[in-house]
């Protein structure tokens, strides 16, 4: 037999083969019940994999498409999996209110050489020890210390934006995105890791740019879902880079984990012991990039090291925690807080009655000596926030894979099954947003918000597995946004819902985003 019989010969094997696997497949218990389910017609073997093989900015796009045509719940297969897209609320409530139903689907498994086993992905035993051990990161007195440092960043981001405008004669357009990420990087690293960051030092840019490496190398193996296998995707290119990337980003954590055990073992530990102690700040030579902050501001890592003490948390533990929260609570407050920028810019009526309500609630009090007390008070602001957080939020969709059987109201999913559940497009259903596409704040105003589905509208998630930072996030965005708004008039330069969006870890814009800042004066 020559070489050509022999590869011919194999090929029909192989997919004979492969056809009796996808015929087993679709004819388990989920397959069954998945094909009770409407969606998109597709292929033996490769399923749908045909309808997403299309640039990375109309994937978004291609998604909404069928969950408008198959509305509400629709289906496909990518290769071997099945994935069922759910939108109504009455639905989203039976997954996402379940305490069992709390495992993410295995996309979030190409997140594990990053964040390991942490309180992202973890499921099970660990998972709920290590909720509970981060939930006291994010008590109502540790977030009011925090305010302090939102402040600070903001006070030092506007005092940076005032410069560049008088240089540019008197107004400035800026890219949001670099300096929202730049700001929130800072926020949380003193926040999370305790240190103040110096704006001039090489290896924050380079973690900042790793991040930014693997969100691409995520997408890439996302839309190739051949590259899920760890085996395959070390056999590419975009494996190096990611190693790359990776060293990076845990160089950098484990250098300041270790610096910041040092710090607490030559003070005996007692910064630990007695978080309530003021000291004021202080230098430390031990410190990398900067100086550490407060003695008496607990950060995320140093209540960590406080229960790796007790043998609560191994070092692998603390920097998973560590490697997470830094990664998620910079990148979806820096893009939050970019949309939010760009379609206040665009509704001048709306962003002026922010800009009354804050300077009121101020009453002559600079930025700088704002408090968690003003920032609760700024009802107008948040109701903004939240309606740009319904039209633009960060989180696209999420997903579940079934741990036990679940009726939705049309239709039976077995266990096992993986759940996207689509975020965006419950927040414009317009069976529960009257003009979905309008921006408008009053929907988050007491009598607006009578009467809405409690699963409509959720940035953050919701249920047991809600995001833990939602409140810091919330707090960070006011404070950010008043500082801007109560300094500069915004004035749009690109238009938001022009824009195309992309999926990696979070949703972005494809292109870069653009707002004038007006310094006012005063």
């Amino acid at each position: 037999m020559d070489l050509f019989s022999c590869i011919l010969t194999f090929g029909l094997a192989l997919t004979a083969i492969l056809l009796v696997i996808d015929f087993c497949l679709h004819r388990s218990r989920i397959g069954r019940r998945v094909a009770e389910i409407p969606g998109p017609r597709g292929f033996p073997i490769i399923g749908n994999l045909l309808d997403f093989a299309v640039p990375y900015d109309e994937i978004f796009l291609r998604l909404r498409k069928f969950g408008k045509e198959f509305y509400p719940t629709y289906k496909y297969w990518i290769l071997h999996r099945p994935l069922v897209n759910i939108r109504h609320p009455d639905d989203i409530q039976i997954i996402l209110s379940s305490p069992i139903n709390i495992e993410k689907t295995q996309h979030s498994d190409l997140l594990r050489p990053w964040v390991k086993e942490g309180l992202l992905i973890s499921k099970g035993k660990k998972w709920q020890d290590r909720r509970k051990m981060v939930n006291h990161a994010f008590t109502y007195n540790l977030l009011e210390e925090f305010v302090e440092t939102f402040v600070e960043q903001t006070s030092r981001l506007l005092a940076t934006l005032k410069v560049e405008a008088n240089v540019q004669g008197g107004e400035v357009v800026k890219e949001v995105e670099p300096i929202f990420s730049r700001l929130s990087f800072n926020i949380i690293c003193e926040t999370a890791m305790g240190i103040v960051l110096d704006d001039k030092d090489r290896e924050q840019y380079d973690y900042l740019n790793a991040i930014r490496a693997l969100a691409g190398i995520f997408q890439f193996r996302l839309t190739r879902p051949w590259l899920a296998n760890d085996w395959i995707f070390s056999l590419t290119k975009k494996s190096k880079e990611q190693a790359k990337a990776l060293g990076k980003i845990h160089t950098f954590s484990k250098k300041i984990i270790e610096a910041r055990k040092n710090y607490h073992r030559m003070n005996g530990w007692q910064f630990l012991n007695e978080p309530s102690k003021k000291t004021g700040r202080e230098t430390d030579d031990t410190a990398i990039n900067g100086k550490r902050r407060n003695h008496g501001k607990l950060a995320l890592l140093d209540l960590l090291i406080a229960t790796w003490k007790t043998s609560g948390i191994d070092d692998q533990g603390i920097q998973e925690e560590v490697d997470m929260f830094v990664a998620a609570g910079y990148d979806t407050t820096s893009t939050a807080l970019s949309f939010a920028t760009l379609v206040l810019a665009e509704h001048r009526d709306i962003q002026e009655k922010c800009r009354k309500e804050i300077n009121e609630v101020l009453n002559g009090t600079p930025v700088e000596k704002i408090t968690m007390k003003e920032v609760q008070k700024m009802k107008y602001l948040q109701q903004c926030i939240k309606e740009a957080m319904r039209l633009y939020g960060v989180t696209p969709l999420i997903g579940r894979k079934l741990s036990e059987d679940v009726q939705l109201k049309n239709h039976f999913l077995p266990r096992g099954t993986e759940v996207a559940i689509h975020l965006y497009d419950a927040h414009r259903d317009p069976h529960f947003w009257s003009e979905p596409n309008v921006f408008n704040p009053d929907r988050f105003s007491p009598e607006g918000s009578k009467g809405r589905h409690p699963y409509s509208y959720l940035p953050f998630s919701i249920g047991p597995r809600d995001c833990i930072g939602k409140k810091f996030a919330m707090l960070e965005l006011k404070v950010v946004i008043a500082g801007l708004i109560s300094n500069f008039y915004l004035e749009p330069v690109d238009v938001i819902g022009d824009k195309r969006f992309i999926m990696d870890f979070i949703m972005r814009c494809s292109e870069p985003m653009h707002v004038k800042l007006v310094p006012i004066t005063k």
